[in-house]
């Protein structure tokens, strides 16, 4: 593959909420996660597992499991925060109607720069701003969704559940520690062709600099 090639892999992939009801074959799974295991690490720990999750009765508990958290939030909320997050509740518990979701779980790990910290009260940047299992994880994730995209295969990216129902699903789906849940990726084949969404130029994020100032 050139670059022009992987360029417009990137160009066309894009997050898919609706899907056709073909499986994703046995075959599929394992060369996406195939995919997904050779991206780069902190330390080469690879914190990350999956689950492939197709049973429709669990998907659907899922996303019940969802609304209920995002709805026990209502009687703190001012009205028009509740009509705001029930007109967004499609985009948090679509992944039921999706014929495959992939957990994916994440392992905390312990870095040495996060050993030094605690021993010796150094003043270094937080852990949290350069979290390397997260950083790890995302990579893992984008080798996924560009390996779906290869085999025409497409996908979503979702967080939010996890954001508001983490704990609760994580009883449901068994996940023990020391993983837990980090994201959903719906995959499927596509309802409708979609263009990747609309990107910054590399004039508008890029800076060169070839002095020392």
């Amino acid at each position: 593959m050139n670059i022009q090639e992987l360029t417009e892999l990137l160009k066309n992939r894009a997050s898919h909420r609706k899907y056709l009801q073909t499986p994703v074959t046995e075959e599929q799974i394992r060369a996406l996660v195939d995919c997904a295991r050779l991206a780069p690490s902190g330390h080469n720990h690879q914190p990350w597992r999956f689950l492939a999750l197709s049973n429709k009765t669990l998907l659907n508990d899922m996303a019940a499991i969802v609304v209920k958290s995002l709805k026990s939030l209502f009687p703190s909320l001012p009205e028009t925060e509740i009509q705001m997050l029930e007109k967004y509740k499609f985009f948090m518990e679509h992944f039921k109607d999706a014929p495959l979701v992939i957990v994916v779980l994440g392992k905390k790990d312990s870095y040495t720069t996060t050993e030094l910290l605690c021993k010796y009260n150094l003043t270094l940047p937080k852990p949290e701003l350069y979290d390397m299992e997260l950083l790890g994880i995302g990579a893992a994730i984008q080798n996924l969704l560009l390996a779906a995209q290869a085999q025409g295969l497409g996908t979503c990216w979702l967080s939010e559940p996890v954001v508001y129902a983490q704990k609760e699903l994580e009883v449901l789906l068994n996940v023990a520690a020391p993983y837990h849940i980090v994201s959903l990726i719906s995959v499927g084949v596509p309802a409708k062709e979609k263009k990747g969404a609309p990107r910054l130029s590399v004039d508008e994020l890029l800076e060169i600099r070839t002095t020392s100032k």
